[in-house]
């Protein structure tokens, strides 16, 4: 049975991946996230058989998913997974509904419960040791993540290093 690792997630404007470009040219000494990659998670779904893909495009056919919006205004580093990222309030009921009813939807058609409560942020870089001072002394400008639709991304190694491509994209309205 053939499998695909895969997410739900959205991505940011192109302006605002110039914003991250920007902000992980003050990290150097530890891995960037090729640009293309970025992302917002709302839920980790992992290995996931194609007719299990079919249910979950099924299922979120047949679901409204609201539009939000989220300020990601800080920069930290999170020990485990050594990753430096920004991050914002998750104060946006719409964002807190969506989020919700993604994890319901996944549940239902028998998608694990993510390791992890959902916790908005961006990952600009990876192996990072700590957050560093050109990063931690410098005030950022805020990003306004208000995205226009809710991708499937599935996550593969490449010659280049993992990459995300869309599998499929729902409007949010």
């Amino acid at each position: 049975m053939s499998t695909r690792k895969v997410f739900l997630a959205v991505a940011p404007s192109s302006a605002q991946v110039k914003q991250l470009i920007a902000l992980q040219a003050n990290g150097s000494g530890f891995r960037q996230v090729n640009p293309r990659n970025f992302h917002m998670t709302l839920f980790y779904i992992g290995p996931c058989a194609n007719r299990d893909l079919d249910l979950l495009y099924h299922a979120l056919d047949s679901h409204r998913l609201t539009k939000f919006e989220l300020t990601l205004d800080q920069l930290a580093f999170w020990q485990q997974p050594r990753i430096i990222c920004l991050t914002g309030m998750l104060s946006d009921p719409n964002l807190i509904n969506l989020s919700k009813q993604i994890d319901s939807i996944c549940r239902d058609i028998g998608c694990a419960k993510p390791k992890y409560p959902f916790n908005p942020h961006i990952t600009i870089l990876r192996k990072a040791t700590r957050l560093p001072s050109l990063l931690r002394d410098h005030p950022i400008a805020p990003l306004i993540l208000a995205p226009q639709a809710l991708h499937l991304y599935h996550s593969h190694s490449s010659p280049q290093g993992v990459q995300y491509d869309i599998l499929r994209s729902w409007q949010l309205s």
